[in-house]
């Protein structure tokens, strides 16, 4: 043995020493060798999960932007309503102005009639007074004239009898309305030249 080596007492358990100590080394290098080749995929996963985390914070960033975007669309939404609804109230007003109207268009309407009515019984009046006779100095006979409708009062109202009927006889002519007094005004001129 050379020189500089010295022999322990207990050799044998120099020798043993050695021999847990390089095993109990070589343990902790394949240990280690492990835990390297084990940090690979771990390593692996951990940059998957960061590029996942990202595509996390760009869909959150594009829900972010959806979400405004639809709140600029309420937003809108609301404004038209409230114009709307103050279009709505302006077109409620106009419509009770024009029912105002229509209300005193409909009152001038009745006056007008009621005035019409006044008119023509005022006109019945006058005609029932038999004024141009009276302005005109016509004068008055007492003829009967013909009814302007014709009414059955007398006995034979009919123009051909049930009995006559198998005669072929002619009609026999008979006044619907017997003959009644009224008043016939004829001018003077009218009088002399007949």
């Amino acid at each position: 043995m050379p020189g500089n080596v010295r022999k322990l007492p207990f050799a044998s358990e120099d020798f043993a020493s050695r021999s847990v100590y390089l095993s109990l080394s070589n343990a902790i290098l394949k240990l280690s060798i492990a835990l390297l080749g084990l940090s690979i995929p771990v390593l692996s996963l951990s940059i998957a999960l960061l590029g996942l985390s990202i595509v996390l914070l760009g869909l959150s960033n594009t829900i972010l932007s959806l979400s405004i975007a639809l709140l600029r669309l309420s937003n809108a939404i609301l404004d038209l309503s409230i114009a709307l609804l103050g279009s709505s109230n302006t077109l409620l007003s106009l419509s009770i102005v024009l029912l105002g109207l229509s209300n005193a268009i409909l009152k001038f309407s009745n006056t007008i009639l009621g005035s019409s009515i006044a008119v023509l019984n005022a006109g019945i009046v006058i005609l029932s007074l038999d004024l141009p006779a009276v302005f005109l100095g016509w004068e008055r006979h007492g003829e009967g004239r013909a009814a302007p409708f014709a009414f059955r009062f007398g006995v034979d109202g009919a123009a051909v009898q049930f009995y006559e009927m198998s005669g072929y006889r002619e009609a026999e002519a008979e006044a619907a309305v017997r003959a009644r007094r009224g008043l016939v005004g004829l001018a003077e001129a009218v009088e002399d030249e007949g």
